[in-house]
């Protein structure tokens, strides 16, 4: 194993194995990048045959990138038990922190149950992802099951003079002013921190495949982004999704128009991104047709 703490130098072949190996919806070099933030530092780490992990050191705390182990399912709790040899035994971190799908989490917990070394703690916290597959999802909102979302889209278009444009042309001011807004409305209700959106922002949304910003009555209320799924045909990952809370039945309308565009452009599914219960609730309006979950938690050295 090679630890590689010039991530940025190592793009090209972390790139690569993105391409090979990637199995998450997260699995985007341009969103891994763009997690750096102050006082932490990314760092990657290579094994033969082209694998790697990507990571994030803060203090004494080693944050692997959710499901980043970019390897075959058969290789993944090996390389992680390596990973875990170097920071919990050689580095003596105070403790590795992961995302990880529900079936990977099964196959650790299950892995390190007999080991005298490490051990899984239990899970501080899960995430729901809903997913849509587009060929159900009734763009025209017909029938009595789509009666309130349909009601709320025809309002609120009644009522507002809208457009859709590109986030790109967006003055960056701009953006980041619905993202203080958001923040104020989310404090404590999202893991993701705001120096993420902060560079995506900023470097224009670089390895997205679409950003969008609805204007209502002529200032910019919105931001969705999203990226084609490494390896997924036709999968797209809705990973953005910001609003300044301004008007009754914004974030149900952008979400709408969202999917709508999306449905155009010919995806077949669409991944709603990961957050807890009650946002969860708020993403079931739109009906998706499956749910998965992810599950934080850290591992630790034995006593």
């Amino acid at each position: 194993m090679k630890v590689i703490r010039d991530v940025r130098k190592h793009r090209p072949l972390l790139n690569t194995a993105i391409k090979k190996y990637g199995h998450s919806v997260e699995h985007n070099l341009h969103h891994y990048l763009a997690t750096e933030a102050p006082g932490s530092a990314l760092v990657a780490f290579s094994f033969p045959g082209g694998m790697y992990a990507l990571g994030n050191l803060k203090n004494d705390v080693l944050g692997l990138f959710p499901d980043g182990i970019l390897a075959p399912p058969e290789r993944r709790f090996r390389i992680l038990q390596d990973i875990l040899s170097y920071a919990l035994v050689r580095n003596k971190m105070k403790k590795v922190t992961l995302e990880v799908s529900e079936p990977f989490r099964r196959e650790i917990v299950s892995g390190l149950a007999a080991s005298r070394r490490f051990r899984a703690c239990r899970a501080n916290g899960i995430l729901y992802w809903p997913v849509f597959r587009m060929e159900l999802f009734d763009s025209r909102l017909k029938g009595r099951r789509w009666k309130k979302m349909r009601n709320i889209r025809n309002r609120f278009a009644k009522h507002h003079r809208i457009r859709t444009v590109d986030s790109k042309k967006v003055p960056k001011g701009k953006l980041l002013a619905v993202l203080r807004q958001w923040e104020r409305k989310r404090r404590h209700s999202d893991t993701v921190t705001r120096e993420y959106y902060q560079n995506v922002i900023g470097s224009g949304f670089r390895g997205f495949r679409t950003a969008k910003t609805i204007y209502v009555d002529g200032e910019p209320c919105t931001i969705t982004a999203g990226w084609n799924v490494q390896n997924g045909e036709k999968h797209y990952y809705s990973a953005i999704g910001i609003l300044n809370y301004r008007h009754k039945g914004l974030g149900e309308f952008a979400n709408l128009m969202d999917l709508i565009l999306l449905k155009k452009k010919g995806y077949k599914l669409v991944d709603f991104g990961g957050s807890g219960y009650s946002l969860l609730n708020f993403k079931n309006k739109f009906r998706p047709q499956h749910m998965y979950k992810t599950y934080l938690f850290s591992i630790v050295r034995r006593k």
